[in-house]
């Protein structure tokens, strides 16, 4: 990336464990960075690494930017907690409670919104389009999204959609009937959520 497109004294915030994890999130959407062939670098990995040493700190540190995120790019009003971010990184198995599984609920369906907003545009009332891309680098869309859009918005739909899948599945699974039957209230909120049998629904919830 170019040194001057980023603001302030530098991508990588002060006081922030998760530092890559930090910088990629708060990038401008405007910034064009890219792979070079190159290697300019290599990373040690041992047992007394930094990464080692920090996890849960580390953990907390990317929570808290997910959050940041989710608000500030995404209109998430929710407040979410770390249990929250626990279940929508995978490391819960199960919503403990109905507002926990409309808080992970809410705060899936405002990244949805926004990254399917950044792959394609929605129409406004006014029938004019809201195009995303006007908010990523002059020519990306022509050279990254272009013909790729609709594939691009699927794939967005049906990772979200197989994700609340999986949680009102396993919430249900555990016996936890008032979690498992909000999140399966939610998740089919948006029309049939791809729910074409109940092979649909097993396989939204658990891996093959």
């Amino acid at each position: 990336m170019r040194k001057a497109e980023v603001c302030g004294e530098g991508p990588y915030p002060e006081g922030e464990e998760a530092e890559d994890h930090c910088c990629w999130l708060n990038l401008p959407l405007h910034v064009q960075f890219a792979n070079i062939a190159d290697v300019v670098t290599n990373l040690r990995r041992h047992s007394g690494s930094r990464s080692a040493s920090a996890t849960l700190a580390i953990r907390r540190s990317s929570y808290g930017a997910v959050r940041r995120f989710l608000t500030d790019r995404c209109n998430l009003a929710a407040t979410l907690t770390d249990d929250d971010m626990d279940l929508l990184w995978g490391r819960s198995r199960a919503a403990a409670s109905a507002e926990q599984a409309q808080r992970v609920s809410q705060a899936l369906d405002a990244a949805e919104a926004f990254f399917l907003r950044l792959a394609g545009g929605n129409e406004t009332a006014e029938g004019s389009s809201d195009h995303g891309p006007q908010l990523l680098p002059p020519g990306f869309e022509n050279d990254f999204i272009g013909y790729r859009s609709s594939a691009l918005q699927e794939y967005i739909r049906s990772s979200c959609s197989k994700l609340r899948g999986a949680l009102a599945v396993q919430s249900l699974a555990t016996g936890d009937l008032d979690s498992g039957t909000e999140m399966m209230k939610l998740w089919l909120n948006g029309g049939d959520a791809g729910l074409k049998s109940l092979g649909a629904l097993i396989n939204a919830g658990f891996k093959e």
